[in-house]
């Protein structure tokens, strides 16, 4: 039988929260907590979870393969003021700037991460949906 699982996050908890839907009638949901104190914005891709910072640029990426234990695989630090949106595709995630003008695109590469910053002018707001697909 194959593993359906899904994340949820909270703008007002710094946990998020791992759902194991394989059994439909009962589901299963591990709360996780990322190593910062803001609330989380979360996306899945596969077998891995990504967990921005609301209050700060941290992203966190987890194994969740094992939906009952979700181990952190590493975790990045940016200069972007909270985020806002997440997407994850692949290795790469890509985040919004809550109340900015900057996305971040990280690549989750073995062993190091790749961040690169682009600011765009015009989108001075509060990002609340970002799409990655590579």
């Amino acid at each position: 039988m194959a593993t359906s699982v899904a994340v949820a996050g909270s703008q007002e908890a710094n946990q998020f929260a791992v759902i194991d839907f394989t059994s439909a009638t009962s589901p299963v949901s591990v709360l996780v907590t990322p190593p910062f104190s803001g609330g989380c914005v979360v996306d899945c891709y596969g077998s891995l979870a990504c967990a921005g910072n609301l209050l700060g640029g941290e992203i966190a990426v987890y194994d969740i393969s094992n939906p009952a234990s979700p181990s952190l695989q590493g975790s990045i630090s940016s200069n972007i003021a909270g985020i806002g949106a997440i997407s994850f595709d692949g290795s790469r995630v890509l985040a919004g700037e809550m109340s900015g003008q900057r996305l971040l695109l990280v690549d989750f590469l073995p062993n190091f991460f790749l961040v690169i910053t682009l600011s765009y002018p015009w989108l001075d707001c509060k990002c609340s949906l970002v799409y990655v697909k590579f």
